[in-house]
């Protein structure tokens, strides 16, 4: 992986928290996922093609995502429905696009999939 594709998505979630959750994210150790996480979790995925390929994925513990989505929202949702969803789309949709924006290339233009949310590791 190249640090120039990496750096983009980096800056964009840190955006995402300061802008639209008005949190502050902090690093932590960064390194490719091993694809094992907690049947809990809640992954948003969307797919780049062109020059860049890939797939982006925020993967969190539904406590997180559910924290995220009520600042966002203004609301106290509790549970994991369709709102939630939704908005964990629109949130990867959101790192994806502040990414490519940010994204070195010249040329072709990189292409972002339709999101889509899934919970649990299978």
């Amino acid at each position: 992986m190249k640090v120039e594709y990496i750096n983009p998505f980096i800056e964009s979630v840190y955006d995402l928290f300061n802008t639209m959750l008005s949190a502050k994210a902090t690093r932590g150790d960064i390194g490719v996922g091993t694809g094992e996480g907690s049947p809990r979790d809640i992954m948003a995925l969307i797919g780049l093609s062109g020059p860049a390929r890939g797939m982006v994925a925020l993967a969190f513990p539904v406590e997180t995502a559910l924290t995220m989505v009520n600042r966002l929202l203004g609301t106290e949702t509790r549970v994991v429905d369709d709102t939630v969803s939704d908005a964990m789309a629109e949130l990867v949709n959101i790192v994806a696009g502040g990414a490519k924006a940010k994204f070195p290339i010249e040329g072709a233009p990189i292409d972002l999939s339709l999101p889509t949310v899934v919970r649990g590791n299978s």
